[in-house]
């Protein structure tokens, strides 16, 4: 017998009234065990609100507009009404996924409609936070990882480091409570699955790691593009992005090159992607993302915006796993494959001017900064570790904070994505460069919270629109323009560095401020 949606929805339900991560791992390892093998997996996703593994192309793509056209009366009576069941619910939602094209908007609606129309309230209620990615009970992947492991009896950094290398939570969390350690023993890498990749730590200085002596680390360019892991075996070549999507067809220069550099091996490569210019100087950020327009515009733009590929670690080769070996051994395999191969610009040094010099000829060539790897190091999927640090240039603004979203998991009951804005002088108004929800502490986010709430101005569903009086401090990664917002630009990866209630309103950096640091850019960086 199939399991009733409806006791998932109450599952969530309760867990937005428990505190303690230990208690929620408990209530959803129980729920795990419950469940008949065929729901394990469509369960693990809806509980977490992802719908689909990383590793799963389809995407829903609802917003709240539909969802608020839709008609939530039902038209059935409760006798003739059949309960949802998970499977079913899940169906549905790869339905939607399904569904592209002229019209589409008007079958989603049909669809949506059915589904709600069948729906108790509290499944409605969930239902469309899932198809809105906002669950707002405080567990995502990392705490889902522990129930897991919980159900299955078996340890959590095994499971974390399965869900790397599988790259399916849910179907992950089958096996494992299905079959134990034996199917988990089944689990290997292999070309064409893509893992999640390795991490590094941000450090500001050179001395905040090194006080005093520094050991003989290496040293590489940090590049401002795709990370990207390559696989090959064969003839057959995947490039694979970050989230763990092919992104083969928007590159295929690269998947010629790795061709005819490494006929005979099959190999798994790390790396990044980005798009130069003249001199082979690199491109905005944002000219790179113009690799991923529509089929019939893929020739034409792959002729404007050129790309190279800078190679730094091997995972695989030949059916050995190097995740174990030193970073210099992974390196030096790497190496082997020839000059056909662009690898990360690199030093090996123990002396601080050195590397200092080497992290200036990085930002001086227009790249981020460099990365920081320790020579004996191991390679930790999916794990973000000390043995790999990164040194960027830190270009700060003070902005206004003017609205908030309310945040969802960890950040459930905070108001947590902050919209940033700059003064514009010559009207004395402020205008949005961008989002975060990244910077503060806990302890931050809730004192921010009461902060915004006693400015309110207005608020719907989901944001709270306040007077314009905090004032923080912001790194970014890149400007960028950006139609989206009437200021003509959006920060790339802000950040909040730290709030600043020494500083006014009428002391935040100007749009015109923005703009010379935008064209400013393009004193190391190419422009198309």
């Amino acid at each position: 017998m199939e399991t009733p949606f409806l006791r998932l929805a109450e599952l969530c339900n309760s867990l937005e009234q428990i505190s303690k991560t230990s208690e929620k791992i408990e209530a959803v390892s129980k729920f795990l065990g419950t469940l008949n093998e065929t729901e394990i997996e469509p369960a693990v996703f809806l509980i977490i609100g992802t719908t689909f593994a990383e590793t799963d192309p389809k995407t829903l793509n609802i917003k709240w507009g539909l969802i608020s056209k839709t008609d939530f009366d039902s038209k059935q009576t409760t006798l003739s009404q059949k309960p949802l069941s998970i499977l079913h619910v899940h169906s549905q939602f790869k339905k939607l996924a399904q569904i592209s094209g002229v019209g589409s908007q008007k079958q989603k609606k049909r669809l949506l409609e059915t589904l709600f129309q069948q729906a108790t309230p509290i499944e409605r209620k969930f239902i469309i936070r899932n198809l809105l990615k906002e669950m707002r009970h405080g567990v995502a992947e990392g705490v889902m990882i522990k129930a897991v492991a919980k159900a299955a009896k078996v340890a959590d950094p095994l499971i974390k480091q399965l869900n790397a290398i599988h790259g399916n939570l849910g179907g992950l969390a089958r096996i494992a409570i299905n079959e134990g350690p034996t199917g988990l023993d089944n689990i290997k890498l292999r070309p064409f699955k893509a893992i999640q990749p390795m991490l590094a730590d941000s450090i500001d200085l050179i001395d905040e790691i090194f006080n005093g002596a520094i050991p003989r680390i290496a040293c590489e360019y940090k590049y401002d593009g795709i990370r990207v892991q390559i696989h090959k075996s064969n003839v057959t070549v995947k490039i694979y992005s970050r989230q763990l999507k092919d992104i083969t067809s928007s590159f295929p220069e690269i998947e010629n090159l790795i061709l005819k550099a490494i006929p005979n091996q099959s190999v798994i490569l790390d790396g990044e992607i980005i798009a130069i210019g003249a001199e082979k100087r690199p491109l905005p950020f944002q000219d790179l993302m113009r690799r991923f327009r529509r089929i019939h515009e893929a020739s034409r733009v792959q002729q404007e915006v050129s790309v190279e590929c800078y190679l730094f670690d091997i995972l695989y080769l030949d059916g050995t796993l190097l995740f174990d070996s030193p970073y210099q051994e992974r390196w030096n395999i790497l190496s082997k494959f020839g000059s056909n191969l662009t690898l990360a610009t690199r030093i090996i040094s123990a002396d601080r001017e050195e590397i200092l010099r080497f992290y200036q000829a990085a930002l001086s060539a227009g790249h981020e900064g460099i990365m920081i790897k320790f020579l004996q190091s191991a390679y930790y999927p999916g794990a973000r570790k000390k043995f790999w640090l990164k040194l960027k240039e830190a270009v700060l603004l003070d902005l206004l904070i003017i609205a908030a979203d309310w945040g969802s998991g960890r950040r459930m009951g905070w108001l947590s994505n902050y919209h940033l804005a700059a003064l514009d002088q010559e009207t004395k108004t402020f205008h949005d460069v961008g989002k975060t929800f990244k910077g503060l502490t806990d302890a931050e986010f809730e004192t921010m919270t009461k902060s915004l709430l006693a400015l309110k101005d207005s608020e719907t569903q989901y944001t709270v629109f306040v007077k314009p009086k905090i004032v923080v401090e912001v790194a970014f990664n890149e400007i960028q323009q950006s139609p989206q917002y009437p200021s003509g630009y959006a920060l790339r990866f802000a950040r909040i560095k730290r709030i600043r209630s020494d500083k006014l309103p009428a002391d935040v950096t100007t749009l015109d401020e923005i703009a010379r640091l935008y064209n400013r850019q393009f004193e190391k960086k190419a422009r198309l």
